[in-house]
């Protein structure tokens, strides 16, 4: 059965999108929280909700296992381009925004930063609720436990393919649809695993040849210079990346379409590149699969 969105639907005006959210806010009880996994900060990016192939599941999965006391949501959270054409909504979808409003009214800081396949929340920047401490902008910035100052984009920005070139996005876009539908068909909604098919390897060659023309990561690290921070956390590639790039470090949260990656800040203020590991139901390191400290 499709569902209506109860909030964000990209078929509503701007006024109707704040309004709406707010009057969710006021009315979602609150709940205690269930004993969860504690982390102090969780940022995930590219959930794409309205597309059909996706890893909802594992997104809904992850957000069930953990605590966070701020949750980044680093755009392309729900994929506009695709339901304003084709409306797709189902059950799963509903829980993950079910989730994330009881995070929300359990005290939880939600920080909402707005992509380009989101672009409809751009007009949203600088909404602050009045109801729950939930916030929308095109940036925001975070201090972890050890005072490390991260700026937080989604990183469409840095992309020569968003703006005079938005049409070859867009083609992309669906070009990258079509191979998930045909070589990706078993991420059904049930399935909780993170795969990786020939989508993946298309759209991960496609972002890697642009960064090798225009050093994408070094423009976007060094973006972070003026805002005063060491950090630059951001999505949009579906490429989770650690790097470093002179005294900037450079974290890229992945995707939740085929990879399962995000950033984690632990309860000692340490910044972790994780992946979902859905047979022990936690997030592990990227690399090595060992569990956060």
């Amino acid at each position: 059965m499709t569902l209506a969105p109860p909030i964000l639907d990209p078929r509503l005006s701007v006024d109707q999108i704040a309004q709406q959210l707010e009057a969710c806010l006021a009315s979602w009880p609150a709940t205690p929280p269930l004993e969860r996994i504690e982390v102090n900060a969780l940022f995930i990016s590219d959930l794409h909700l309205g597309l059909e192939v996706n890893a909802r599941a594992a997104v809904l999965a992850m957000l069930q296992s953990y605590q966070p006391k701020a949750l980044f949501l680093v755009g392309d959270i729900l994929d506009g381009w695709v339901l304003k054409r084709r409306w797709f909504w189902d059950q799963t979808c509903q829980d993950i925004l079910a989730r994330v409003l009881d995070l929300a009214k359990q005290g939880c800081c939600i920080k909402l930063v707005s992509g380009n396949h989101d672009d409809y929340l751009g007009p949203l920047d600088g909404f602050v609720s009045q109801e729950a401490d939930v916030s929308i902008s095109r940036q925001n910035q975070h201090v972890t436990a050890t005072d490390i100052k991260c700026l937080i984009v989604h990183g469409d920005q840095f992309d020569p393919f968003i703006g005079d070139l938005a049409w070859a996005s867009h083609l992309g876009a669906r070009v990258h649809r079509r191979l998930q539908g045909k070589g990706n068909r078993r991420k059904a909604a049930g399935d909780t695993a993170p795969r990786r098919g020939v989508a993946w390897a298309a759209k991960r060659s496609t972002k890697t040849l642009v960064n090798t023309v225009v050093q994408g990561d070094r423009k976007a690290a060094m973006s972070a210079r003026p805002a005063g921070a060491s950090t630059l956390i951001m999505g949009h590639t579906h490429h989770a990346k650690d790097r470093q790039f002179k005294e900037i470090r450079y974290l890229n949260t992945g995707d939740w379409v085929e990879s399962c990656t995000a950033v984690v800040e632990t309860l000692d203020g340490c910044l972790t590149l994780t992946r979902w590991d859905a047979e022990r139901s936690r997030l592990v390191k990227l690399k090595g699969g060992e569990d956060l400290p």
